[in-house]
Order: structure tokens, then C-alpha cells, then sequence
């Protein structure tokens, strides 16, 4: 059985959308990029006080991102802040619109990996 080599992303612009807890020091983040649509990545150690993730990664904050991976969940390698990004300009907050907050949206209108 032959294994497909590991993918690598550099230099992505992209936007979380969502973050969940994982294991004891790490992140699970939704990502949205233009060229790949929805990717879900771990970001390791995003949790620890010192990790250079860990201010970076708030919802729809404009990154450019490095990842890696053959599986569905990809590794996330860096991320470099690019400067916030609001779906609707005219709010000031992320409030609830008809189909519940932006993040949410953007997260069921996209299907993993695929651009939109």
C-alpha cells in the first residue's frame, strides 16, 4: 500500500473560524483560505503561555498560514497575523444574523477543502 506523500501549505491567506480544545495544550482550528475553503487544523501547543500561537488564532482575523499533512486534520506550522477581516463591515460586533453569527455562516456554506 503506498502512502501519498506529506502536503505542504506556505504563505496561505486565511481566517479562523472556529477553535475547540484539544488534549491538554493544543487547538483544533477551523480554518477558511480562499484557495481551499474550510480546513481543519491542530494547532500543537497553542495553549501554553509562551506559544507564538496562542494571540493569533481569535475568529475572522486576517492570517497568512503554513500547514502540512496527509490527512484530513492538517498541522498547523505557523501563523502570522494580517489584520481583522469583518464579513459584514457595517457591524461593529460579530452579532447574530439570520443564519445564526458570521463564523457559523461561513462554516456550513463551505465544505472541507474546497474553495468557495
Amino acid at each position: 500500500m503506498a502512502t501519498s506523500p506529506s502536503t505542504r501549505h506556505k504563505e496561505q491567506a486565511g481566517y479562523v473560524l472556529h477553535t475547540y480544545p484539544y488534549q491538554e495544550t493544543s487547538l483544533i482550528v477551523e480554518m477558511f483560505t480562499r484557495e481551499f475553503g474550510r480546513v481543519p487544523m491542530v494547532a500543537k501547543g497553542a495553549k501554553r503561555p509562551h506559544s507564538p500561537l496562542r494571540s493569533v488564532l481569535m475568529p475572522f482575523h486576517g492570517l497568512t498560514l503554513d500547514w502540512s499533512g496527509r490527512s484530513d486534520l492538517k498541522t498547523l506550522r505557523s501563523a502570522e497575523w494580517r489584520g481583522a477581516f469583518r464579513l459584514l463591515e457595517h457591524r461593529e460586533e460579530h452579532h447574530q444574523t439570520p443564519w445564526g453569527t458570521e463564523q457559523e455562516f461561513v462554516y456550513c456554506l463551505c465544505s472541507k477543502e474546497q474553495a468557495c
